[in-house]
């Protein structure tokens, strides 16, 4: 057997790599893990989850993340890479004292399958350092309690 095809198997075995793996601890300790539901007063803003994630080693550059079934890139900031999932509703609703007003207004759909709760604070991050590129797993993230924005000022009437 020659050496030149040798080589070359033996490069290819090396170099390959069929699938990214998950590791199950980050690359480096982490300082703060949580999410928060946002709503905002506004239609135009609505609601959704902000992800806050803070590792101990600055080099290390959060990408993206996966959360509740989403994906989302992440961003700095001075809380650490924050992710914001928005859960725009696609239909006006109005909301009223008298129901008259509400006629025509979606019902909630109630034939939707419940996930256990458990599922809903996992999260899978991409991460890069030393210019490779990897996948870490957060299990049971913190929830931390809802930020309610006020809405716009009524307009004084005239």
């Amino acid at each position: 057997m020659s050496t030149k095809p040798f080589i070359l198997l033996v490069l290819l075995l090396t170099t390959c790599k069929s699938a990214m793996t998950v590791q199950d601890l980050p690359p480096a300790p982490i300082l703060n893990a949580y999410f928060y539901e946002y709503v905002s007063g506004q239609s135009a803003s609505g609601r959704g989850y902000e992800l806050v994630i803070q590792l101990d080693n600055p080099a290390i550059i959060l990408d993206s993340v996966r959360f509740k079934d989403q994906n989302q890139a992440m961003s700095p900031s001075a809380k650490g890479f924050v992710a914001r999932f928005n859960q725009n509703g696609t239909a006006d609703m109005i909301m009223s004292a008298d129901p008259i007003d509400e006629y025509g207004n979606e019902m909630p759909k109630m034939n939707q399958p419940e996930f256990p709760r458990k599922t809903d604070l996992n999260c899978v991050v991409r991460f890069s350092y030393l210019n490779k590129i990897g996948y870490f797993k957060i299990e049971q993230l913190e929830e931390r309690a809802a930020l309610y924005y006020p809405g716009m000022p009524k307009p004084k009437d005239q």
